[in-house]
């Protein structure tokens, strides 16, 4: 099930189908030099690795955030992605979970790092957008956020605080999966009172929420965050990776991408 229009992403789309986008038009406007972003729940990425880098040389996003890799150390030589550096962060504790975010190596890019983050299970970036590198480029943050189901209020809290801390930034998109099944998103209302906290958050934040098409069954738990929804031109929700039962989720920036000179490309395996 696909969303798509040219132009603006129009919230009144909500719930509608405007019909079928194939992935090769999609890939076909890639001259524009916007940055393409995809995102997905993977649920386990081992095992979906190749069938991901299919999709990457197909789709050729310049940013890919990933929800749920189930990475550990054990995985270190087989998570990078040809012409992409890598930022992770694997769950310290138990099973599952994690986060990646991949972005093309020619997009001038550094994590962010606080010891808020680090209480959250998120991975964070600024990238420089504009034609040249000088000090006026905007800068946009690219994050990726997991909040399991049954997270308590501390582990709700401290991921609140990173939205808080991002936003001092400017610009933010955050992408991920954070299992509020029970939001209405064409009201934004909610009868559970955590998803209603959550709501509560996003709207102090001048966060808007743009997935306007069900992610898993019938919810919309995967996310995509803006603080302006003019910077989404273009999003398709569908096609799920292998046995995940998360729809991916594409999009484009409305942002130029600012090359780096240096063709070195950098994988970041230290977390």
């Amino acid at each position: 099930m696909d969303i798509r229009r040219k132009g603006r992403v129009d919230t009144s789309l909500i719930g509608q189908n405007e019909g079928t986008t194939s992935m090769l038009n999609w890939v076909s406007e890639a001259k524009q030099q916007k940055l393409r972003c995809l995102y997905t729940n993977a649920r386990s990425l081992g095992i979906k690795k190749e069938e991901l880098e299919l999709l990457v040389q197909e789709m050729k996003p310049d940013i890919i955030g990933i929800t749920e890799t189930w990475w550990n150390t054990r995985h270190d030589w087989s998570t990078g992605i040809e012409g992409y550096v890598l930022f992770r962060k694997d769950r310290n504790k138990g099973k599952g979970g994690g986060v990646a975010l991949y972005i093309n190596d020619e997009v001038d890019c550094k994590e962010i790092k606080s010891d808020g983050m680090e209480k959250s299970e998120s991975i964070w970036a600024n990238n420089t957008l504009g034609k040249k590198t000088i000090r006026s480029s905007p800068r946009i943050v690219l994050g990726v956020c997991y909040r399991p189901p049954g997270s308590n209020l501390d582990v709700d809290r401290d991921l609140f605080n990173v939205f808080n801390e991002v936003n001092t930034y400017g610009n933010c998109v955050i992408m991920g999966d954070f299992s509020f099944p029970d939001i209405a998103w064409r009201t934004s209302a909610s009868n559970n009172d955590r998803a209603q906290i959550f709501l509560d958050v996003i709207a102090d934040e001048f966060l808007h929420q743009v997935v306007a098409e069900p992610t898993r069954g019938d919810a919309i738990l995967d996310l995509v965050l803006v603080r302006s929804e003019d910077f989404i031109e273009e999003m398709v929700v569908g096609d799920n990776l292998g046995s995940s039962n998360h729809e991916p989720i594409q999009f484009k920036l409305n942002g130029r991408i600012n090359k780096k000179k240096s063709e070195t490309r950098v994988f970041d395996f230290k977390r």
